[in-house]
């Protein structure tokens, strides 16, 4: 088995999968049946190799620390790296990790990056962390602060033009008002364009000389995503109406299409703009039109519908289980993959009740097999 990225649980069922085709689930790779002898052991020992604590979970490697007494020991070597009340970039380059000699010799390994204050929320912090993710993290909120306040002149110019036309108001309750719309819009755009993990004074000024035109630019191009995404969800949801008024006292029918709302604000919460990248919103307008669609065939021939949702509702039942079975210890390769399985869903959804709108993608019940149980092997 070649070495990856990916966990050893997820690496594991790959690898029986493709050398002798039998398909098992992360699931059945459960830890706490392994008897403790099989278990790994870590322990943590001081300077002078004493044993500190042991045992067979993880969480040893970080319950019962004192982070006091290493803060106490890294104060000193850390002061030379961190600042406060940053405006602009004038700390030089930053590395990636830095290693650090502390008392006894020994080593500590920490992550520089900026951090946001979070008293004033406008000025940044150089800090030194823990764990690199983190740093990673705070890092890009840090850099995307800083090009906020290079840039205070251009943004405030692109707030002026994210302006909603008045004609949509009613469409955009479900998305909680043109002020949140405006301000999730503008935090798309500054997201997208600044939050980087920018480490070079160079890299910096240079990404900022590249971007400047682009400000206003990328504003518009998402106001005009955005507000057709807004009218078409408003057309799908006034067309289901319409379709349930005229269904009378068809139970039946009343039902589908109350099951096709929730769908629908499923697929477009209010903050679709803050969980969606620019490309996939552009997708979602044609799921919009290919419910609109379902909902008018289901209205002229339920029971066709009903047919075809048959093989949908497998899908859709897996997709449910999938997530709800997320948590904190879930991979970020497996999160990434069940987004993909839901997005597949959408475009064989598209396939199946409106197949004139065309797939942006090759898809079929044996992709989404297939799909289906690689997610169901990653950790």
């Amino acid at each position: 088995m070649s070495k990856g990225k990916k966990s050893l649980k997820s690496m594991l069922g790959e690898f029986i999968y493709k050398r002798f085709g039998v398909n098992i689930p992360a699931a059945a790779w459960r830890e706490e049946n392994l008897p403790d002898h099989l278990k790994m052991r870590f322990s943590i020992i001081d300077q002078g190799g004493k044993e500190i604590r042991s045992g067979r979970d993880k969480g040893v490697l970080v319950n019962g620390s004192s982070s006091g007494s290493r803060s106490a020991e890294l104060g000193s070597a850390v002061k030379k790296w961190e600042k406060e009340g940053l405006t602009q970039w004038n700390f030089g380059d930053l590395p990636e990790s830095v290693n650090l000699k502390i008392k006894g010799n020994t080593n500590w390994m920490v992550y520089p990056g900026l951090e946001v204050d979070k008293k004033s929320g406008k000025t940044l912090n150089l800090r030194c962390f823990n764990n690199k993710e983190r740093a990673v993290e705070s890092h890009k909120k840090g850099v995307n602060r800083l090009f906020s306040i290079h840039f205070s002149r251009n943004l405030k110019f692109l707030k002026k033009n994210l302006a909603l036309p008045g004609n949509i108001s009613s469409s955009m309750i479900h998305f909680g008002g043109s002020e949140l719309i405006k301000r999730r819009l503008y935090e798309c755009v500054i997201n997208e364009l600044f939050s980087k993990n920018i480490r070079l004074e160079t890299e910096f000024f240079a990404h900022a000389e590249k971007v400047a035109p682009l400000i206003v630019q990328r504003g518009r191009e998402l106001l005009d995503m955005v507000i057709r995404v807004v009218e078409a969800f408003d057309k799908t949801i006034t067309a289901i109406d319409g379709f349930a008024k005229r269904a009378g006292n068809n139970s039946s029918i009343l039902i589908f299409m109350d099951h096709l709302k929730e769908d629908l604000a499923r697929l477009v919460p209010e903050n679709f703009m803050a969980l969606y990248t620019p490309d996939r919103i552009g997708h979602v307008e044609r799921y919009l039109k290919a419910s609109e669609i379902r909902a008018q065939r289901a209205f002229v021939n339920y029971e066709k519908d009903r047919a075809k949702s048959k093989e949908l509702e497998k899908y859709t039942g897996s997709l449910e289980k999938l997530l709800g079975e997320i948590n904190n210890s879930t991979t970020r390769e497996k999160r990434k993959a069940v987004e993909e399985y839901f997005w597949m869903i959408e475009e064989y959804k598209v396939s199946v009740f409106a197949q004139e709108l065309k797939t942006a993608i090759p898809i079929s019940k044996k992709r989404l097999d297939r799909k289906l149980e690689e997610v169901r092997r990653m950790a």
